[in-house]
């Protein structure tokens, strides 16, 4: 149960993070082309498995 309970917390909070990630990405206004670089820079793991979502 707990181990259960665990994962998917692990998965609704990086689907969160993803959403908000995206969202974020589509204001340009908001966020500059540097943070975005770095960020995909940082964890490159977690955009591919973004992409391959899309």
């Amino acid at each position: 149960m707990t181990v259960n309970f665990r994962s998917y917390l692990i998965a609704s909070t990086i689907s969160l993070s993803l959403m908000m990630a995206q969202t974020s990405g589509t204001s340009s206004e908001e966020m500059p082309a540097k943070s975005k670089d770095s960020a995909s820079a940082s964890q490159p793991s977690l955009n591919e498995e973004g992409r391959q979502g899309q």
